[in-house]
């Protein structure tokens, strides 16, 4: 088990907050998920599937498979173009009824019909379920009777296919046309035009269908756009906490091993323990925090430089040979400087937590007239150096990506090599200090 996984603070404080984690921190399915933050955490193991997506903050209460994340309340609220043309509708029936034009068992089934729409808007089924008994309710009274009921029939179709319930669409539609058909016919009488009755029936639910795939077509992309600024929030996340908690962690758990192994510890060694432990410790609460909401971006950035220097030390403090050549002409620009920083720091820590001591670690960190190179060989331990699919590395390349650069780790004649290019703007174009 890594030690990023699983870890305890904040001895004698409130019970701590189980945070679910998958083992391989997969940006697919979230590395971690809260259920209330607090500032004591514990990363346990958990397996979850990789369909299913929720948001800390509550937006997404399930997941559907085609449409992606769903939000309940979001479904209500989308569902205002039925509400507005029931009510327009309904308002008709009443007026019409008040002023009498129309009889009151006009009124009643009309009321009827649209609490079938209502109905559907929060519970699917049983309101298509109503809105059918009503269908079926209008081929046993008076055609007079069926008042408008028949449009506002219409609406369950429509918000089915919003849905993406096509069968259920499908079905109300079949039936509802049917009942339209015959409750015009019986209307007109004698004086029934069966091609015109039938076109306009189809004309109607054409329309509808039109504006339901519409609707549909655009909560996929909703669903689409909120499910990418979700895996984008978790991989930014996932990032942080690689960068603070797994790499504490992990140097610590090394310098204790090789403090056992060794017999025996000098103050120095005790106190580069301790100082990790401290590290550990502060860097677990920040993870409660972050789950908490709060700013993420709050890991201490690294200038090239100092994770040249911090990085050799850690290694030479777990008994590797580090021979290092860095040439660098002028300063680098803060965005240059700070990713560069953060992949050597990380190229460096692979080094510590999968390479061998038995042979030298070699660093080369050159700038040329428009790149800035770096280079990190050594000997494979046990366990190899990892793969493209580890976050490590993955992260490594993203940063390299964001400047247009490039990551390449590979294993030649036994040494495991990982090359770095960074562009630079030409000299020509760096101001003059």
């Amino acid at each position: 088990m890594s030690p990023c996984i699983a870890a305890a603070a904040g001895a004698g404080e409130s019970e701590p907050t189980r945070v679910r984690a998958t083992p391989t921190m997969s940006v697919f399915t979230p590395p971690v998920c809260p259920e209330k933050p607090t500032t004591s955490t514990r990363i346990v193991y958990c397996s979850r599937p990789a369909g299913d997506v929720r948001e800390h903050s509550g937006l997404f209460r399930r997941v559907d498979p085609r449409l992606g994340p769903v939000n309940s309340l979001r479904q209500l609220r989308g569902g205002w173009v039925e509400i507005v043309v029931a009510a327009l509708i309904t308002a008709l029936s009443l007026q019409a009824g008040l002023s009498g034009r129309i009889p009151v068992a006009s009124v009643v089934v009309d009321l009827a019909a649209l609490a079938a729409v209502l109905l559907t808007l929060r519970w699917l089924r049983i309101g298509i379920a109503a809105a059918l008994a009503v269908s079926v309710l209008l081929l046993t009274v008076d055609p007079v009777s069926a008042g408008v009921s028949t449009y506002l029939l219409m609406l369950p179709a429509l918000t089915a296919i919003r849905r993406d319930k096509i069968p259920l669409a499908v079905i109300v539609t079949a039936i509802n046309v049917g009942v339209g058909w015959i409750t015009s016919f019986r209307l007109a009488g004698d004086q029934a035009d069966p091609f015109g009755i039938v076109l306009t029936w189809l004309v109607l639910y054409a329309i509808i269908w039109g504006i339901g795939l519409g609707m549909r077509a655009a909560s996929r992309n909703e669903a689409a756009r909120l499910a990418a600024r979700y895996r984008r929030q978790q991989l930014e996340l996932a990032l942080e906490l690689h960068d603070s908690v797994c790499r504490d962690l992990s140097m610590l758990v090394m310098q204790a091993e090789a403090a056992n192994h060794s017999g025996t510890a000098s103050p120095e060694q005790l106190e580069s323990l301790a100082e990790r432990a401290r590290s550990a410790n502060q860097a677990v609460r920040e993870v409660a925090r972050l789950l908490g909401g709060a700013n993420r971006n709050t890991v201490p950035e690294i200038s090239l430089e100092s994770a040249l220097k911090s990085g050799t030390h850690e290694l030479r403090s777990l008994g590797f040979t580090v021979q290092a050549r860095a040439a660098l002409v002028g300063e680098l620009a803060p965005g240059v400087d700070t990713a560069a920083g953060r992949i050597l720091q990380e190229a460096l820590h692979n080094v510590a937590k999968h390479g061998s001591a038995q042979a030298p670690c070699l660093v080369t960190v050159e700038r040329t007239a428009d790149a800035l190179e770096m280079m990190v060989s050594n000997l494979p331990g046990r366990g190899g150096t990892g793969s493209p699919t580890r976050l490590g590395l993955r992260a490594m390349k993203e940063r390299a990506s964001t400047l247009g650069g490039s990551v390449h780790s590979k294993e030649v004649d036994g040494m495991w090599i990982c090359e770095v290019v960074l562009p630079m703007p030409s000299r020509a174009q760096t101001p003059a200090n």
